[in-house]
């Protein structure tokens, strides 16, 4: 196939999308502007259907030796009270995959290992901006490179320049929470192997989840103001004084953690809207439309763009018709994870002390009756 694409950023958007391209026989090439793909972070989990998209592309084997087959996922209060089991078997049958847990490095390094090509990937190379004329797409770098193609997939995430060029306005919404996450490794005695456990509590989650490899990750989040500077150590002693009353299996995860491993961040995301598309240039991933992190659907979001986009265009010789169908068949999909991720979040930092026990029996009644409609719909779905 003669279609040149650039894609801007080296996220698991860019890279799988890049992976996938090329196994299909475009002529791709990736500029990321770090020194090598730097994912920070702790873990996440790949839902089936992140899994489903990495298999539709042929990505998914060494991905999953590199994570941990979720077993169990239990809801529990913030005193340890078990809410109830997701039956994660449902959908495991539904969609013929498992669900897996697993550290955003190991991740980034089972795609990598795929590459066919490294020189294909060019590190240090910062995107500034791009122009377009009726032949080609030019891509500008800070470094004054020039790269020319058919088309550009911008995969740059929630500060894509791309997305504000196309937009002219950042319509982001802060949550009204930020979320500390870490990762150590599985305290001895620890008996919830292959697990993830999720706490709710007053204005407050927290999650602990086996990403294997004798690890486990976590992710705490709690109501507070937007923009707090601090390091390790503070972020640490934050999150002690914080969850000191929940269970010694959670305090003792956070406490075993180093403070160098403490990461933080504000949650956004933004409304969906209509326009991704400006002739040659793509929004992808969070650069197209970013989510909060409450259905665990991020990743898979950019998983199951690089999956569409790799059909779309084997499909179109015509990137317009490419890029049409994309969009028809993508924004549906990502605007529903949006708002329903949006809306659990608002469900789990519920902190009226008069809501919570009612909160918490109907989340009981829906997890144990096996009612979750928001979960079923995101992990349930095929590209």
């Amino acid at each position: 196939m003669s279609k040149k694409v650039i894609i801007v950023g080296g996220g698991i958007c860019g890279l799988a999308t890049a992976l996938s391209l090329t196994k299909a026989g475009f002529e791709v090439v990736l500029f990321e502007h770090n020194d090598s793909f730097r994912e920070v972070g702790a873990g996440l989990t790949l839902w089936s259907n992140g899994i489903y998209a990495l298999k539709r592309m042929a990505l998914h084997e060494p991905v999953l030796e590199a994570g941990q087959v979720v077993q169990h996922f239990e809801f529990l209060n913030s005193k340890g009270r078990s809410l109830g089991t997701v039956d994660l078997k449902k959908s495991e049958s539904s969609m013929g995959v498992c669900h897996l847990s697993i550290h955003r490095m190991r991740l980034m390094q089972a795609l990598e290992s795929q590459l066919e090509s490294p020189d294909s990937i060019k590190f240090n190379h910062e995107f500034v901006s791009y122009s377009q004329n009726g032949s080609a797409v030019h891509a500008h770098f800070a470094n004054g490179h020039v790269e020319s193609g058919e088309i550009l997939l911008d995969c740059e995430g929630f500060h894509s320049k791309a997305r504000k060029s196309i937009l002219n306005h950042d319509n982001k919404k802060y949550s009204g929470y930020t979320c500390w996450r870490g990762v150590t490794r599985i305290p001895s005695g620890y008996t919830a192997r292959g697990d993830i456990k999720h706490y709710i509590g007053p204005g407050a989650q927290v999650g602990i989840f086996d990403v294997g490899f004798d690890t486990v990750c976590w992710y705490a989040t709690a109501n507070v103001s937007a923009g707090k500077k601090d390091n390790g150590e503070e972020r640490k002693h934050d999150v002690l004084e914080r969850f000191a009353d929940y269970p010694e299996e959670v305090t003792s995860i956070f406490k075993q953690t180093e403070s160098d491993d403490y990461l933080r961040n504000d949650i956004y995301d933004r409304d969906p809207v209509g326009r991704w598309i400006n002739d040659r240039v793509l929004l992808m991933g969070d650069a197209a439309h970013p989510t909060t992190p409450n259905l665990g659907q991020g990743a898979c979001m950019a998983l199951e763009d690089a999956a569409v986009i790799t059909a779309c265009l084997k499909k179109h010789s015509d990137y317009r018709y490419a890029f049409a169908r994309y969009s028809r068949l993508r924004k549906k999909r990502t605007a529903q994870i949006i708002m329903d991720s949006r809306r659990a979040g608002e469900v789990g930092q519920q902190e009226s002390r008069l809501v919570l026990p009612v909160r918490d029996l109907v989340f009981e009644a829906i997890v144990k009756t096996g009612q979750m409609r928001s979960f079923d719909q995101s992990v349930c779905y095929k590209v």
